[in-house]
């Protein structure tokens, strides 16, 4: 999945996950990506790859 998906943006978090808009490379349409944080978001709910982008995101979204 994370080869299809450009992530461009933060648009909501809570608990249960986050909600990036992002950018298809297969048909050029924007979409959005829900990540769901599957025991929470302080229990490794993003895997070590994606934590960076997460908290650059978070940084411009705050």
């Amino acid at each position: 999945m994370a080869a299809r998906f450009h992530i461009e943006e933060l648009i909501s978090q809570d608990s249960s996950g986050v909600i990036f808009r992002a950018r298809d490379l297969e048909s050029g349409t924007d979409v959005t990506v829900r990540r769901f944080f599957p025991r929470g978001m302080g229990e490794g709910g993003l895997q070590e790859e994606e934590r960076a982008a997460f908290d650059i995101a978070v940084q411009r979204f705050t």
